[in-house]
């Protein structure tokens, strides 16, 4: 009689991998007999989450048992021994996000950038999605030390990349463009990306040039800025955390969008950005949750295009004042 045990070695693969296993359940299943653990030793582990008990760490260790999902919410000082144990070969995921900037300066520890080395060396080719603190901190080349590690991921579709209030800060102060210029080569090097979320965007001419990016989102950014978008793919924005946030930086002192045919009142600020949104993102669907696809196709000059955008923007902005 056919058993399980019967089935071709990829057959009983596939079958772990629809399983979606987390670390105890891959070892139940390793535990069965010898093909078992073979296959098993191929199979990712669903999520870990960084610090790993003792019992766990140890498991993985000895069985080799890939990850394929992982999380670290902890300062690397304390878990990057645990990193170098852990098989990463086939990591798609990584959440690392602890406070990891040395007291008083606006540097990554040498922990932390130990450990996105680590990711790096193993996962560059299977990574997809990456959520990371950068820092403008440059090498004895003048090089940007994050964009060597985060340009080696060439398959990302998903990044998230927070700075800190203070480097937001002195960039804004000493007017130097380093953060400007990381961002735009970190995006530039990675050719399927999608989607980019910026936390305390380190710029106020913030420039992005992307064939394949089709959602960006910049939160948590007193001083953010956008100078230059050229992204023809571009669907979604979200700008400011909010539609309320973005007109509460002007509209208390900008007048009206009906001034909008002598080019006063909020389009200042508020013009620059819809005329670029107008000529370099003709895909764009959304803007911080509300419609523009509808104008498309319509028609409309740049400058008709703009007044009826901000508009629609400014309807729900109050619609949403009305009801709270």
């Amino acid at each position: 009689m056919t058993t399980i045990l019967d089935l071709p070695v990829e057959i009983l693969e596939s079958i772990f991998h629809l399983l979606r296993p987390d670390l105890d359940q891959l070892v139940c299943l390793s535990s069965v007999c010898v093909l078992f653990r073979r296959v098993s030793s191929r199979v990712p582990v669903r999520t870990v989450h960084v610090p790993l008990s003792d019992r766990c760490l140890a498991v993985l260790a000895s069985r080799g048992f890939p990850v394929s999902a992982l999380c670290c919410r902890e300062p690397a000082m304390f878990v990057a021994y645990q990193f170098r144990q852990m098989n990463l070969r086939r990591l798609e995921t990584a959440e690392l996000v602890g406070n990891n900037y040395l007291t008083g300066k606006n540097q990554l520890s040498p922990h932390y950038v130990g450990v996105l080395e680590m990711v790096a060396a193993q996962a560059s080719s299977s990574l997809r999605h990456l959520v990371v603190n950068l820092d403008l901190l440059r090498d004895g080349l003048g090089e940007f030390r994050c964009l060597r590690i985060a340009s080696t991921f060439k398959n990302l579709t998903f990044l998230s990349i927070a700075f800190t209030q203070g480097i937001e800060l002195e960039q804004k102060v000493t007017k130097r463009l380093d953060g400007q210029a990381l961002v735009k080569r970190v995006v530039e090097t990675l050719p399927k990306l999608k989607s980019l979320y910026i936390f305390c965007c380190p710029t106020d001419k913030l420039v992005i040039h992307s064939e394949t990016l089709q959602k960006l989102h910049i939160y948590k950014s007193e001083f953010a800025a956008i100078s230059d978008l050229k992204t023809p793919r571009l669907r979604k924005l979200m700008f400011h955390n909010s539609l309320s946030e973005f007109f509460s930086k002007m509209e208390s002192n900008r007048g009206d969008v009906r001034e909008a045919d002598d080019g006063g009142g909020v389009l200042g600020e508020a013009r620059e950005l819809f005329s670029i949104l107008y000529e370099d993102c003709p895909a764009l669907e959304s803007f911080n949750g509300v419609n523009l696809g509808c104008l498309r196709g319509q028609g409309l000059t740049k400058p008709e295009w703009c007044y009826y955008a901000l508009a629609l923007c400014f309807k729900k902005s109050r619609s949403l004042h009305t009801s709270h």
